[in-house]
């Protein structure tokens, strides 16, 4: 029976979900209920990893919107080209080519995002049945502006690298399942020389690890206990 469009209708037993499903992990969603738990205590918690500059108090400049406005009214509101703007292919060739990864536009296909492009990939590569291994690291980079009582505030840095490789190398390959990371807190000098990423001066002064010796640059990360603050 539908009452108003809902169902008042009671099913006997839960919604089936496809196994994948069971695959799926994500670790920011760890970290958010770590902040949240911080939350409940009373202490404010400003939610960084939202991807929303509007949350956070900054408005779109007025000459964006007026760029948009002009380009509606010009008509260019329309779809674009399926691979991706041509100059904006030409642009991403020529960085990838720039660090080390030769590719020409029309090998480069442009995405709304990470998880689009993976997805695009896996669906045109991978059966069903298929299996993928892709050992690999990711890096990331965490600034604070931390402020105590009646001190001044100051910036703080902390890098992590996750790493499958190492995963991969105490579990075995048997033993291996996807999303199965390690995960370390490194030097910022470290995930340069690794990512090519440059940090200024400011930001290298700031690592929580810049004056740690050097058994203790490369720290396991077990539980938030274990960050270098």
């Amino acid at each position: 029976m539908y009452i108003g469009g809902v169902s008042t209708s009671k099913l006997a037993s839960a919604v089936p979900v496809a196994r994948r499903v069971n695959a799926f992990t994500y670790a920011i969603r760890n970290i958010v209920a770590e902040a949240q738990r911080v939350e409940a205590t009373g202490m404010r918690v400003r939610y960084l990893n939202v991807g929303d500059p509007n949350a956070f108090g900054f408005k779109t400049p007025p000459h964006l919107i007026a760029a948009v406005e002009r380009a509606m009214r010009d008509g260019h509101n329309g779809y674009g080209p399926s691979p991706g703007i041509p100059a904006a292919r030409e642009a991403v060739a020529a960085e990838l080519t720039a660090r080390g990864f030769p590719i020409t536009a029309d090998r480069t296909l442009i995405t709304a995002g990470t998880s689009e492009a993976i997805d695009l990939v896996l669906s045109a590569l991978v059966d069903d049945g298929g299996e993928v291994l892709v050992p690999t690291r990711f890096w990331k980079v965490l600034f604070v502006v931390e402020k105590a009582t009646g001190e001044p505030a100051r910036l703080r840095a902390y890098g992590f690298v996750l790493d499958q490789q190492d995963a991969i190398a105490e579990f075995g390959i048997e033993k291996f399942s996807a999303g199965k990371f390690k995960t370390f807190q490194v030097r910022l000098p470290d995930i340069s020389a690794e990512a090519g990423v440059v940090f200024v001066a400011a930001q290298q002064k700031a690592d929580a690890l810049a004056t740690s010796p050097v058994e203790a640059r490369r720290v396991a990360i077990e539980s938030l206990d274990d960050v270098v603050l």
